[in-house]
Formats: structure tokens, sequence, C-alpha cells
């Protein structure tokens, strides 16, 4: 990855641009359909689980209900790797 330290120095302090969290929503989106493409829907439909998960758990019954995040706390983890990244 071109510039890792420098995006994620900037994850850090949080102040990603919008582009950068649509980028990332873009990117995830892309390696899905190249994930469906060729193991099938297995493990693509696991990984829309676990992120309609993260975006919607408040909604969920029971056990697995939980706080939920937004949309962009959830493609700012996507851009940024260091737990300080979401926690604003």
């Amino acid at each position: 990855m071109f510039n890792f330290d420098a995006i994620n120095g900037r994850g850090i302090i949080g102040s990603l641009e919008t582009y950068e969290v649509i980028g990332s929503w873009i990117n995830m989106i892309l390696v899905l359909e190249g994930a469906r493409r060729i193991m099938g829907w297995a493990v693509p439909g696991m990984a829309v689980f676990f992120l309609v998960y993260a975006l919607f758990s408040q909604h969920f019954p029971g056990f697995l209900n939980a706080a939920g995040h937004d949309w962009l706390r959830v493609g700012r983890s996507l851009v940024c790797l260091q737990p300080e990244c979401t926690a604003t």
C-alpha cells in the first residue's frame, strides 16, 4: 500500500477526508465481489452479515442486541488499523 504510514497516522488523529471513507466502502464492496467470484457466497455472505450487524445491531433481538455504529465509524475502521481511529 502506498503512503500507509501517512494514511494510518491521519486516521489516528481523526482527520480522514470524506473521499477516504467513501473509498474504503467502495474498496470493501469490490473485495467482497472478488471473494464471491472466487469462493462463492459463503465467505462474502458472512462478511456482509457482520457488516450489517456492526451497523444495525441495536435492532437485533435478545442477546444479539448491541449499541451499533454509524456508517462513518465503520468506514473509518476500514481505513485505519489502530483502535484509536474508531474512538470518536
